[in-house]
């Protein structure tokens, strides 16, 4: 029996006992990862915000670095259809999840920088998005 550590509650469970994802369990164990739902009624994953100040960052970090939407993709975790549709201007909006994700993975901008009236700033000293 294959077992795993929650990363919640530090128990060591069989797999039986986590939610499943492509084959592997995910990182916290049912009633942990049940619990921290109705903690944050899943706020996080429901929040939608603009897709602009995203989309300019995007275009000035592929530009930066040289980046088509495959080496975007490949250095960010995302997948070229989304990245298509982001900078294409075929969605307006984007669930606040997916752009922490991204930034958080790229590593060198965070949350506050591109949207901080999210954090009741009107503007952030360390905004790192040229004008496109």
């Amino acid at each position: 029996m294959q077992t795993r550590m929650c990363k919640a509650c530090k128990q060591v469970k069989p797999w039986t006992e986590f939610h499943m994802q492509e084959g592997r369990p995910k990182t916290q164990c049912k009633p942990c990862y049940n619990a921290t739902r109705r903690e944050t009624g899943g706020r996080e994953s429901r929040e939608m915000i603009p897709v602009g100040p995203f989309c300019a960052w995007i275009k000035n970090t592929m530009r930066r670095n040289g980046w088509d939407n495959s080496d975007f993709a490949c250095m960010t975790g995302c997948n070229e259809r989304s990245i298509y549709r982001w900078i294409s201007g075929e969605t307006e909006r984007i669930n606040i999840g997916i752009v922490d994700r991204v930034l958080v993975h790229e590593g060198s901008t965070m949350l506050i920088d591109l949207y901080p009236e999210l954090y009741g700033c009107a503007e952030h000293n360390y905004t790192k998005v040229d004008p496109v």
